[in-house]
């Protein structure tokens, strides 16, 4: 059966790096529809789309956590760079024949090389954070960026997450 559609009647989604784009059928495109239940061709499995969008939250959820981790580390970082430059200064000012000023200078040096060390620690750290995480988002977008999805499974999924959020946001509540 041949069917004439005027306008937007049938909606696809297609995701795009986690971006939802619609495309519908040019005005006056003739569909031809074989069952109401039939699933266009190349699209993607409801499971599939459930598991895109959590994927996708998860790893949303980790880059924001990664960049406040970043933010922290320029400033510690800063603040490392800061004291290095007074030490500086007061190794140029330093009276070398006293030896109570050299042992502080030494005790504060000594004591700037761990904190640097730490920031080293921690910036290895973080990169093999990043490291990990753009390989999960590389396989997230071999996976999911081209998939088709058809708007009632999108919408489908979108009110089972819904409703989790809801239910888990009243357990919190108890």
């Amino acid at each position: 059966m041949n069917t004439k559609f005027a306008g937007i009647t049938a909606i696809v989604l297609s995701m795009s790096l986690g971006l939802a784009h619609a495309q519908a059928p040019a005005e006056g495109t003739t569909l031809k529809l074989t069952e109401s239940t039939a699933k266009p061709t190349g699209t993607a499995p409801r499971e599939l789309v459930r598991e895109c969008m959590d994927t996708q939250d998860a790893l949303t959820a980790r880059q924001a956590k990664m960049e406040a981790n970043a933010r922290e580390h320029e400033k510690a970082l800063a603040v490392a760079q800061a004291e290095t430059v007074k030490l500086n200064e007061m190794q140029e000012l330093l009276d070398k024949t006293n030896q109570v000023a050299i042992d502080a200078y030494n005790k504060k040096r000594a004591a700037q090389n761990e904190k640097a060390a730490a920031i080293n620690v921690r910036a290895d750290a973080y990169q093999a954070e990043v490291d990990a995480y753009n390989a999960e988002s590389l396989a997230y977008n071999k996976k999911c960026a081209a998939i088709t999805i058809r708007i009632h499974d999108r919408n489908a999924v979108m009110k089972e997450r819904a409703k989790k959020a809801k239910d888990e946001a009243a357990t919190k509540a108890k």
